[in-house]
């Protein structure tokens, strides 16, 4: 049987360049699926901005008043930097679990004390600890969707301070559960690092009467370590 290099014959160049682009492909794709699925344990911390999306002025000012505060607000401020630090445990390429800690952000308001000279400053502030369960879809060995969805045990506290009579500070705290939804995407960047962007609706959080409730949704960039 005679060989191509005795009839001194070469391969056109197409094939070999398909060839080629195949070999690197697959040396490529050995370690990138090393790092979807190992090691299976990650922890990480994401950053970014967050919104709430019920706090109006009707909504501050009758928390207010429940602190024997009737205000008319004339400056909301719905947006704050959020924050998180999280960890899970990835049991194969479609599913993982994870629960951490969110600050949720610190919201600033400002307004009139009625039938009081005096004005008053007040801070909405809340947090989280969360619980996930979370579904991946692998697109290709580096890039991948999720959605996940859990649970909240928040903590929320709307203060005030000012200039109204009587007193000078004035604060209500509540705390609850609500559930959380979100999406996101992630790259593997190398065996151990990965970045991962995604978007969180935190449900009812406060109580309406004493802190105001809100949904507050959270963008945040973050990178995850694996171990």
């Amino acid at each position: 049987m005679q060989s191509f290099k005795s009839h001194g014959t070469r391969l056109p160049a197409a094939v070999r360049a398909a060839a080629l682009i195949g070999a690197l492909a697959a040396a490529s794709l050995g370690p990138a699926q090393a790092q979807v699925l190992q090691p299976a344990n990650y922890a990480g911390i994401s950053g970014g901005r967050a919104r709430a999306l019920d706090m109006d002025h009707a909504s501050v000012n009758r928390a207010l008043a429940g602190q024997g505060l009737p205000t008319s607000t004339d400056a909301i401020d719905r947006q704050a930097t959020g924050w998180k630090v999280f960890a899970g445990h990835r049991f194969g390429p479609n599913f993982a679990v994870e629960g951490g800690y969110t600050w949720l952000g610190r919201y600033d308001f400002h307004g009139q004390i009625i039938a009081d000279p005096g004005t008053v400053n007040s801070q909405f502030k809340a947090e989280s600890i969360n619980a996930f369960a979370v579904g991946i879809l692998p697109w290709t060995p580096e890039f991948e969707a999720f959605a996940k969805a859990g649970v909240g045990f928040w903590r929320a506290k709307l203060s005030a301070n000012g200039t109204f009579a009587g007193r000078s500070s004035s604060a209500e705290s509540a705390r609850g559960w609500s559930p959380i939804l979100g999406v996101g995407l992630q790259y593997h960047l190398a065996p151990q690092w990965t970045l991962r962007a995604e978007a969180e609706r935190f449900f009812n959080i406060g109580k309406a009467d004493r802190t105001g409730r809100t949904e507050i949704d959270l963008y945040s960039l973050g990178v995850q370590y694996h171990f």
